[in-house]
């Protein structure tokens, strides 16, 4: 068992992700990268090259915290902050310090560090309650039924956003990397991109109705945001994801806004709508916690909180 003072954290940080990098596992080696530069940012904003882990104490997790709320700015790829930066929010620096937490937690259990000397044992990774917008029932009609035409690249985008509805809050990762091959019989199976679980549900009425609308080959992709002129690494996969996520979410902010319907709309409100009407409806916290694909009921529990305030109106009544 190495001492406070033998060995470099940052060294063994490099060693931990390259792990990802080599398994291929990108998403992950890309969020812990991210985490990684910032935490390589603070120590160059103290003048400090490296982190040894006698240095990485309490004090040193209060400092990161702080100058993550107040002067961090993020870069883009080539290391140039970007234009209108701002510093972390709250919840964006609980996140980035559970990543150092779990890089930390794994120095201890290889010996590294003391486990006595783990500065997150003393260390509370503050969180605030965020509002989570969703649709009504009423919204999601007016939007299904605006006119658009079928043309025009916002027609798709449309049915990408409807479909990850109706497929019970499906992630717009995986409604854009579905296949036909996905759709088998009845029921669409398929892999989450988020975490590689098999998936299989029923095809509901109004997804089927949003699929009859297109057609292809077995291993052409349903929606047309990815070429199927060519084959991607998983990796490249990632990328035309993130960059289609990206500008459907700008589309889908503009055409709800034509609704006169002025709400943060993304990709992922389709998820919170989802949830939110599953709720109403009765639903049990199991069932909606195994619809949404979450790893436990607490996480649904969670997620479900901002949801509440129609059960304290009702309290009320």
């Amino acid at each position: 068992m190495k001492g406070r003072g033998g060995g470099s954290f940052l060294d063994f940080y490099r060693a931990y992700i390259q792990a990802y990098r080599n398994d291929n596992q990108m998403r992950l080696f890309e969020k812990y990268s991210n985490v990684y530069n910032k935490l390589a940012d603070y120590l160059s904003h103290t003048k400090k090259k490296d982190l040894a882990y006698s240095d990485l104490t309490l004090k040193f997790l209060q400092g990161f915290e702080k100058w993550l709320l107040t002067d961090y700015r993020p870069k883009d790829k080539q290391g140039v902050i970007r234009k209108n930066a701002k510093a972390n929010k709250r919840n964006t620096v609980s996140k980035t310090l559970s990543f150092i937490k779990t890089i930390v937690r794994q120095a201890v259990k290889a010996g590294e560090l003391p486990y006595t000397d783990n500065p997150f044992l003393n260390y509370e990774l503050a969180t605030e309650k965020t509002h989570k917008d969703r649709l009504t029932r009423e919204e999601i009609l007016a939007f299904e039924q605006m006119p658009i035409k079928e043309a025009l690249k916002d027609y798709h985008i449309r049915n990408v956003f409807l479909m990850q509805y109706y497929c019970a809050g499906s992630r717009v990762g995986d409604v854009l990397a579905l296949k036909w091959e996905n759709i088998q019989g009845t029921r669409l199976v398929f892999k989450m991109e988020k975490t590689q679980a098999r998936q299989s549900l029923e095809i509901p009425p109004a997804a089927r109705r949003i699929l009859a609308l297109y057609s292809g080959e077995p291993q052409d992709f349903i929606f047309p945001f990815i070429a199927n002129s060519r084959t991607y690494t998983k990796t490249e996969l990632e990328s035309q994801i993130e960059s289609s996520t990206s500008y459907i979410n700008k589309r889908l902010k503009i055409l709800f806004k034509r609704l006169g319907i002025n709400k943060n709309i993304s990709t992922h409100v389709a998820r919170h709508s989802f949830a939110d009407q599953a709720r109403k409806s009765g639903s049990s916290l199991y069932n909606i916690s195994k619809s949404l694909r979450h790893s436990s009921t607490k996480i649904t529990e969670i997620y479900l909180e901002s949801f509440d305030e129609s059960a304290v109106d009702n309290v009320l009544e």
